[in-house]
């Protein structure tokens, strides 16, 4: 899924780190990323909260439950501004 606008990293990686299977984001290259690292770091490291915003974020989740739990945090982050969700869900066990 495309996640467009983001802007509250903290919540979206606590998020992040609350899905049981793996989730990546695709980098510039077209290489899937782990996101769950990611956040780790980011979180831990205090990065998120110095972000303003992420323009684009391509993310990819393992488990087909954790792919409509994404869709379904954007759907609710979108109401509040934490991002505008434009996505197509996929998950990568359906690939």
């Amino acid at each position: 899924m495309t996640i467009y606008n983001l802007t509250d990293f903290s919540r979206f990686f606590h998020f992040v780190l609350g899905c049981k299977g793996n989730v990546w984001y695709i980098d510039k290259h077209g290489a899937p990323r782990d996101l769950k690292e990611l956040a780790a770091y980011t979180l831990n490291t205090g990065i998120a909260d110095r972000v303003s915003s992420i323009d684009r974020l391509e993310v990819q989740a393992e488990c087909g439950e954790d792919s409509n739990r994404l869709l379904r945090y954007m759907i609710s982050a979108g109401r509040t501004a934490d991002f505008t969700p434009i996505a197509q869900a996929k998950s990568i066990a359906a690939i």
